[in-house]
This record gives C-alpha cells, structure tokens and sequence, in this order.
C-alpha cells in the first residue's frame, strides 16, 4: 500500500503543476494564436501542394501513355522518315480514328493531333467536351506552335504551357521522324479544389513553366504575390504561398491560401481566462480526492491482476464485488472476460493475418492490364487485311490459351514446365502482334520441370523485358535459364532472365533494390515480384538485378528447396 500512497502523492503534485502550466500556457496560447494558425496553414498548404502535384503528373503520364501508343501506332502503319511519300487517304483515317479512340480513353486529354513537317498535313482530333469553335482555334494554333516549339525524344516526359485564347494549356509533342505526335489539355482541368477534397475553399492554384505563371484555379489576381526567386513555403499579404519545384513542366507549382483572421484581445476573453482558471482548480482538487477514495484501491488490484497476466498466469480471476464502483465493475468483468477469450484471440489475429497476406498475393497476381486485351483486338483487326483466317484462327487459340493461363486464381503455384509453356505462347503473340524479330532461349534441365514456383513470376520477367525493349531494334533476346542452386545460405532453384536491351539504369537499380521503395508504373512488375518473394518466403535476398557486361538486363530469382507445398493443378 506505501508503494500506492507515494503514487498518490506523485499524482497530486502533477494534477497542481498541471493546473499552473495550463493557466501559463493558455496567457502564451492566447499571445501566439495567429502565428501558430498561420504556421498551421503553411505546412498543410505544402503538405497538399506535393499531392497535387503527384496527382497532376499522374494524369499527364496517362495523357502520354496514349501519345505513346498514338507513336506505335504511327510507326507500324506509315513510313516516317523525311522525305517520304505522305501517307495515303486509308492510313489517315486510321491514324485519326486512333487517336479519337484515345480521346475516348482519356478524360483530360483536349486534343491529341499529328503533324507532318514536311508537307504541312494535320490530323487532329479533338474533345466532344470542347465546342466546335473552341476545337478550330486549337486545331489553328497547333499548326503554329508545332514548329515553333522543341519537340522531345519518345522517352522524355516533360511537357510545356502554351497559352491559347487567354488560356492556358499544357502541351507535349514528340518526333518520329517527319511526324510530331502531341495532345493539348486545359491547364484548370487540374484545379486543386476539383483534384483534392479541402476545407479550406479559399485556395488558388498555379503551374510556372519557364518563369511563366498560368493560373488552374482560384484568383487569378494572386500571381502577383508570387516570388519565384524567394523562399519555397512563405507568408505575404496574409496568404500562405507554396512553391514546389515540378520537374515534369520545367518549373514548379504554386499553392497559395489565405489564413484566419487574428484573435482580438478584450475584456471578456480576459475574463473567460481567469474564470476557466478557476474552475480547473476546483475540478482537479476535486478529482484528486475522487482519485484517493474511488480509484486507487481498485486500481492497485488491477495492476496486480494484470501483473499475474503478464507473468503468464491466465486462471488469475478478480473479484468483482472489490471494484468499488460501477466503472471499475465492468472493467474487473471486462478483465476476467479478455483472460478467457486471450488465447482465442491469438489464434484469430494470426489467422487474420495469414489471410490478409494471402489477399495481398492474389491482388499481385490479378494484375491483368486492360491493354493486353485491346491490343488483341486490334491485332486481330489489323490481320484481317492481310493474313488468312487460317493464320487468325492460329492467333486467336493463342490468346485465349494466355487468357485461361492468366485467369487462374485457385493456386499460389505452377510448375516450372507449365509456367514455360505460357511464356513460349506469350512470345508467339508478341511475334504476330509486333512483327519484331523476338529469339526466346531456354534452358531448362527436364528434371527440374515438374518443380513448383511461383504462379506467373517468370512471366513477369519476361514480359517486363519486352516491355522494355519493343521499340528498340530488330532482333529482341531473351533467355531464360533454370538451374539448381546452392551455397552457404540457399539451397533451391535458380531463376535467371536476361536480355539484350539497354539494362537498368543507376537510378532503376538503387529504387528496385530498396525494400521500402513506393511501386512506381516503370517497374511495378518488378517490384511485385520482389514483395511477392517477401510474402511468401519471409526473406528479402531471393531477387538480384543487375546489368550484363556485354549490355542488357540480367534479373535472378531464388525459390528455396521444400517451401512450395501448394497442389497445383491446371
């Protein structure tokens, strides 16, 4: 009991010094309220001015992506080299009805068009979101900006504001060969206000591009408090300003909010402090007594109950007629009830936890990308005008085939030699898809092919390396190699994918090899097969990636000896 006295004691000191640095703390809160607001306002001002610039730079990635494929497309169907004979009446068409396909997809995009810079020729498409009139001024001022404006390389990003009937817009063109492929999209189609979900509605956005200020939303009059040679995050004029460098346009963002009005001293607040004051006394003395008669006791026990518990001791029960009181009743039943239910409720949380882990594997494995499909379609399209239904026939048994393989959700795992034949067929598709010269070599002793591994993490390899390496080339390698391995920390079976494209950059290679790396849309394939190795197998050495000597990408994965225990069955 002296151990629980001194206790009170104790408590009885903090609850007075508490009552004293409340009161100083108050008089200094009082002091110091505007400048902690403004404070406030500025972080959280910072804080979404990065978001929205994640998310912006998202949707234009999307807008480039059908730039990209607008590029393929382009490339496959026409001759692009200067010089050549322009494309004919059908290829047009073609071409406009693509891109119009791609408006479809995309719901920012304002436009996308092709320009030929030989012979002056533009096929552009525009937004049903935009009118008729709105549609002629872009179409007018695309054929003066495009070229006026540096185009870009295919892998570059990085997109330019052009201002277009006092409006802003965001601009990207690339060359491929006597083409430029480009897409407008209004600049205020990125407000914040219709971006992010803010309590603060009195917020103005802005994009800078080269020095040049284009308001997306808000008051455009608050770009003349903007100081793009100041500080990132200040105050002026009692807006909070935000400028956050933004590689993707060649300049930043601007988020700029106006913060509260100052607290205004009087007498009735002065008043409402000293009676707060108070009253804070009367209850804490109050409380302390309470504390003496109506909780310690009780109280004591409970921490000798729960020291029982902790020891071990799970048939320790308190008797509830010693609670004192209705509160600590329902805690000394709450109490004997978490002893009874403990063990339970570790078995069930350990089962959570497995299921939990198992819906993470199968949400990695469902990533089917729309896009494999529709660019099945189109093939099957484009065959129809010059391959036989023998030839198409053949193609399509194919796709299904990948189809069925992908569709699999009722096992973790595969044999190797199932998981080789669905690669073989996928390189087969890619061949009549691309017309690309793809050598597909594999090694793989037939000892080792009724082995299990994991469902489509060879694919993925595989896959990730064509992605890749598409556009560049004529002939595509990829060889596949299987073997069994060992050494003072594993003993299992080696996986190794390499190919014969550029390898990973410096940057690629330190983001994949960092276990607490976001997944990013140029590796997620990767990065997925690294954290599904992680799930399964509780280890983070099972994947190493590196870049071959003579060029090219080269990625090893480890499957241990004995931890694929899963049926499968196709």
């Amino acid at each position: 009991m002296k151990r629980f006295n001194s206790l009170r004691k104790v408590a009885t000191a903090l609850l007075f010094i508490i009552l004293v640095i409340t009161g100083i703390f108050m008089v200094f809160t009082y002091s110091n309220y505007n400048n902690k607001i403004r404070n406030a306002v500025l972080i959280d001002n910072s804080s979404n001015a990065k978001q929205w610039a994640y998310l912006t730079d998202a949707r234009l990635n999307a807008i480039y992506e059908h730039i990209y494929d607008n590029c393929v497309y382009l490339y496959k169907n026409t001759e692009t080299r200067s010089g050549s004979e322009m494309m004919d009446v059908i290829v047009n068409k073609d071409v406009a009805d693509q891109m119009a396909y791609s408006l479809i997809s995309s719901e920012d995009a304002d436009c996308f068009f092709i320009y030929d810079s030989d012979t002056g020729m533009l096929i552009f498409s525009g937004s049903n979101d935009t009118t008729n009139v709105t549609q002629v001024q872009l179409k007018e001022n695309v054929r003066r900006i495009c070229p006026e404006i540096e185009t870009s390389g295919l892998n570059n990003r990085n997109w330019n504001i052009v201002t277009i009937l006092g409006h802003g817009y965001f601009y990207k063109s690339v060359r491929l060969g006597k083409y430029i492929c480009g897409a407008l999209s209004a600049c205020d189609k990125y407000d914040i206000n219709d971006s992010l979900y803010l309590p603060n509605s009195d917020i103005s956005s802005f994009f800078v591009n080269d020095n040049t200020i284009t308001c997306a939303g808000g008051n455009k009059d608050l770009s003349e408090i903007i100081d793009l040679e100041g500080e990132e995050d200040y105050f002026k004029d009692d807006y909070a300003v935000s400028l956050i460098p933004y590689q993707t346009i060649n300049g930043g963002i601007v988020l700029i909010s106006q913060t509260p009005s100052p607290l205004k001293s009087d007498y009735l607040q002065q008043s409402i402090l000293v009676a707060f004051a108070v009253l804070c006394f009367v209850l804490m003395l109050t409380l302390i007594i309470y504390i003496n008669r109506k909780i310690k006791k009780p109280g004591a026990r409970l921490m000798e109950a729960n020291s029982k518990v902790a020891s071990g001791d799970f048939e320790y029960r308190l008797n509830v007629d010693e609670a004192g009181s209705e509160e600590f009743e329902n805690l000394f039943n709450s109490f004997n009830e978490m002893t009874d239910q403990i063990s339970k409720l570790k078995i069930e949380q350990y089962d959570m936890q497995i299921k939990e882990e198992t819906n993470k594997l199968v949400m990695l494995r469902a990533q089917v990308r729309p896009h494999t499909f529709l660019n099945a379609l189109t093939t099957v399209n484009n065959m129809t005008y010059d391959k036989s239904p023998e030839e198409i026939r053949k193609y399509i048994n194919k796709f299904a085939k990948f189809t069925r393989y992908m569709l699999q959700t009722y096992s973790e795992y595969t044999t190797i030699k199932e998981e080789l034949g669905h690669i073989e067929n996928y390189i087969d598709i890619q061949r009549i898809r691309t017309d690309k010269d793809i050598v597909l070599t594999i090694n793989c002793p037939e000892i080792l092919e009724e082995e299990k591994m994991p469902f489509l993490m060879l694919y993925t390899l595989v896959e990730n390396s064509l992605k890749h390496n598409i556009v560049e080339g004529n002939e595509i390698r990829i060889t596949v190699s299987i073997r069994q391995h060992s050494d003072d920390s594993f003993e299992g079976i080696s996986m190794i994918e390499e190919d014969n494209g550029n390898g990973f950059s410096k940057e690629s290679l330190e983001k994949l090899e960092a276990t607490d790396e976001m997944f990013t849309k140029e590796h997620l394939g990767l990065t997925n097969v690294r954290y599904t190795l992680n799930l399964m197998f509780r280890r983070n050495d099972l994947m190493h990636i590196s870049n071959k000597e003579d060029g090219g990408a080269r990625v090893e994965i480890l499957i241990p000896k004995g931890d694929t225990h899963e049926n499968t069955g196709m």
